[in-house]
């Protein structure tokens, strides 16, 4: 439980997650929509996050596997807490020109380049060049499974090479850990009223997952302590039955040593 806590906390208690299905609806909202919402109520929002994700075929030199591809800002970093340890993070510009740069995971990383510094070199995704300008700090262990493969590119460029015409998920920071209930409560308003439906969208908090989880280890934590009381009455029952058999059927034994001398403690020492 506290593993798991930790890690959703990292991701930052004020973190709120919109996700629009955009396939099957003929209405979606745009970014500019939200991009003026945030910025109307300052008192709940700070900043914002655009996220495209995909997948894609990341090869360099001979080398090449499958790896999640992410489309994303500049905000990005302060928003999900991601940290660059080389090179730099994605700038306006980058955004603005839908250039084709990238920061990579520590096992692309590892496995394209062996270990060495990759920022300046070329690596093609899907066939596309693309130059990698950072690369983020190791978040697990740098296996092929782990959130470290992966490859991120401005969301500009990442809806041209996926070939999205909507954004379907938008990440959000409450401007304060009070306003998050708030926050989530305007931003569901506020995506209903441009979708016309309260179907077909989700706008969730870390701290109304931290919740659910906590609830749902309470229930495991009861279950688990009913089967260990159970456990250790019937232990108890089976020591208890061992014991009484033991001293029964030593009866005689104890009589005759405590007819010569024996005392209760020296008897209850014996068993």
């Amino acid at each position: 439980t506290k593993s798991i806590t930790d890690s959703l906390a990292e991701m930052g208690t004020k973190l709120i997650t919109v996700s629009i299905n955009t396939r099957n609806s003929s209405r979606s909202v745009k970014q500019a929509d939200i991009e003026e919402f945030v910025s109307e109520n300052p008192e709940l929002f700070s900043e914002y996050s655009p996220y495209v994700s995909g997948m894609a075929q990341v090869k360099s030199g001979s080398d090449n596997f499958q790896t999640s591809l992410d489309g994303i800002d500049s905000n990005y970093s302060s928003v999900q807490n991601a940290e660059v340890t080389n090179g730099r993070f994605f700038t306006d510009s980058d955004i603005e020109r839908r250039s084709n740069v990238a920061i990579v995971g520590t096992y692309i990383q590892a496995e394209l380049f062996g270990g060495m510094n990759p920022v300046g070199e070329t690596i093609k995704l899907n066939g596309t060049k693309f130059t990698i300008v950072g690369v983020y700090k190791e978040t697990d262990d740098s296996t092929e499974s782990s959130g470290d493969n992966k490859v991120s590119i401005p969301y500009t460029t990442a809806m041209r090479f996926l070939k999205n015409k909507t954004i379907s998920t938008y990440y959000m920071l409450a401007a304060s850990e009070d306003a998050v209930d708030r926050a989530v409560e305007a931003a569901d308003t506020f995506i209903a009223k441009k979708l016309g439906t309260d179907e077909g969208y989700r706008v969730s908090s870390i701290s109304e997952m931290l919740d659910t989880l906590n609830e749902m280890t309470g229930t495991m934590t009861a279950m688990l302590a009913g089967i260990a009381a159970i456990s250790l009455v019937v232990g108890g029952i089976g020591i208890m039955n061992i014991m009484t058999v033991s001293v029964s059927e030593r009866t005689r034994e104890i009589g005759i040593r405590k007819a010569i001398g024996a005392r209760t403690k020296d008897i209850l020492t014996q068993f």
